[in-house]
């Protein structure tokens, strides 16, 4: 990341698993059956419980969900969903972790799933589900399966409650926390914007969209771009300090803090070559919008931005020139942008 910028995941979404598409797709509820056990005359599934080669691994002294899911080329989120990571932002040396052998998840069959229930409920392509778990026709799936869901997501807490109004508005979603809430803007949003399904993603797009309009509004940053930007930089709103404190983007305090001070987290650095553990001071903000705005008064503030703000009328270009611009290590951070706005159409925001 930038130098003014945390050490935080930037990769918040698996990446769709590629495979041929299969002429069955989409497949009807009726061709799959759930059962609690397969009677003694039924056909046996083919590989009913998927035998996945999980690989373990061992944190050390320097390791982040970053480097690591790098290093066995899966994404961050499926390192995340296996070990039920609570806050992303800390591991402990010696921690074991177990790696999937593809970017997604294992899925236990529940009474009621069918193939194509558990692919749409993680937003996985159906084929994708059957190819990698060999089924074949009629698909029979049963209760206490695993089933692999390569390039699937796991839906953020369900439960959307409106925070008081005497409270700053904040989203609060750790992954793996069943009990956690995601806690929505609490006041009416300014702008006319979109209406949204009712899915996890949708529900978090919708409750910063106002905040990045405005920010929009004030600095010209594309809307579409600050959003896919805050999904990616805080992994669906799940970072530590995202929920701490408002702070979506993990712009540090080097020279001043935020609307409501800053708040000092131990990260690492690499100086001189080597991994060193310092404690660093991050802004925190009263408020969401407050996050939004700053993070596109960084854009108009810094220089090396000036080619990104000619592009803001083409957020595509808008999201490769920072990245350009060194806004990101990661050379794919503009494509993953970009794949973002695709995928929720964010350009919705940028006409309100």
């Amino acid at each position: 990341m930038l130098a003014e910028v945390a050490n935080v995941p930037s990769e918040a979404i698996a990446l769709k698993a590629q495979a041929p598409d299969v002429a069955l797709l989409p497949l009807p509820e009726p061709t799959v059956a759930v059962v609690d056990a397969p009677p003694t005359n039924a056909a046996t599934p083919s590989e009913p419980d998927v035998q996945v080669a999980l690989r373990t691994y061992t944190v050390e002294e320097g390791d982040s969900v970053r480097t690591i899911a790098g290093q066995f080329g899966v994404t961050n989120e499926t390192i995340i969903w296996q070990n039920d990571l609570t806050d992303p932002d800390i591991l402990q040396v010696g921690q074991e972790l177990l790696i999937l052998p593809f970017s997604g998840l294992i899925h236990e069959v529940r009474p009621g799933d069918t193939v194509a229930s558990v692919a749409n409920a993680y937003d996985a392509p159906v084929g994708d589900v059957i190819s990698a778990n060999k089924l074949s026709d009629p698909f029979i799936i049963v209760v206490g399966q695993k089933l692999a869901v390569p390039g699937g997501y796991r839906p953020l807490p369900r439960k959307v409650v409106v925070a008081p109004a005497s409270q700053p508005d904040t989203v609060q979603a750790p992954p793996g926390v069943a009990d956690q809430v995601a806690a929505v803007v609490s006041t009416p949003p300014a702008h006319k914007l979109p209406v949204l399904g009712n899915t996890p993603q949708e529900q978090f797009i919708g409750a910063i969209a106002d905040a990045a309009v405005e920010s929009a509004d004030r600095t010209g940053v594309p809307a579409s771009v600050t959003i896919a930007q805050a999904i990616l930089e805080s992994y669906w709103g799940s970072s530590r300090l995202a929920h701490d404190a408002n702070n979506y983007f993990g712009i540090k305090a080097q020279t001043r803090g935020g609307t409501a001070g800053s708040v000092s987290f131990s990260v690492w650095e690499v100086i001189g070559g080597r991994n060193v553990a310092q404690w660093q001071a991050f802004r925190v903000y009263t408020t969401i919008a407050d996050s939004f705005v700053d993070h596109g008064l960084f854009f108009v503030e810094n220089w090396r931005y000036a080619s990104a703000m000619s592009a803001r009328g083409d957020p595509k270009q808008f999201a490769r020139e920072i990245n350009r611009a060194g806004y990101a290590t990661d050379p794919s951070y503009a494509s993953k942008l970009i794949g973002l706005m695709d995928r929720y159409d964010l350009y919705r925001y940028d006409d309100v």
